[in-house]
């Protein structure tokens, strides 16, 4: 199915992924950097449960590794825990001297599903400084201007989103890239996208 394999008839580079690291898990399962991607694969496969389990797991596991907080925070979010995405992602920042754009955009993720639009456009602001073509940050910060009705910022934005991915079709790409589990979070992010003139 289209779900298992791509247009070539090979399997999906995710479910690849997903064989290889339960193959490591089931030889070593004290894996944390293996538990974190196979919570990474239940996310984008809309098994959040099992993504935070697998996620939490990691972190227990290395406790010390910035990167597997700052990605559970990224599964909290979309799992509906933004509050604790932030404290995930704090701890993230605390373990890494040079905190890398990816934390900010996942923390300005977080903001987001708080509803603190203020400091999700902050933040995500910051991270386009070094990643300037960061199609997520911007479709982040998109939602976050139209949310405040500052209509025009996001138009703006939403233009610079189509500069990057010009097919962009909103419905498909959301239900694609925006692995909400709360489907009334998922149409709210793409009402905001909507009015910010994203294209269905």
């Amino acid at each position: 199915t289209a779900s298992n394999a791509s247009s070539t008839g090979k399997p999906a580079p995710i479910r690849v992924a997903n064989c290889l690291v339960n193959k490591a898990l089931s030889v070593d399962d004290q894996l944390a950097i293996a538990h974190l991607v196979r919570g990474l694969y239940h996310l984008f496969t809309k098994r959040h449960e099992l993504a935070l389990k697998d996620a939490k797991q990691a972190a227990s596991l290395g406790p010390d590794e910035a990167d597997i907080f700052a990605y559970l925070a990224l599964i909290q979010t979309f799992a509906g825990q933004p509050a604790a995405a932030v404290e995930s992602v704090r701890k993230a920042q605390s373990l890494s001297p040079i905190v890398p754009t990816a934390f900010l955009i996942i923390l300005g993720e977080a903001y987001y599903g708080l509803a603190q639009y203020e400091e999700a456009i902050s933040t995500l602001g910051r991270s386009l400084d070094d990643a300037p073509d960061s199609l997520l940050a911007r479709v982040f910060l998109a939602a976050a201007y139209e949310a405040l009705g500052r209509r025009k910022e996001a138009q703006s934005v939403a233009q610079q989103i189509l500069r990057i991915e010009p097919d962009l079709a909103l419905n498909t790409w959301a239900a694609r890239a925006l692995p909400f589990k709360n489907a009334d979070e998922l149409e709210n992010m793409v009402t905001h996208l909507r009015g910010a003139g994203l294209p269905d």
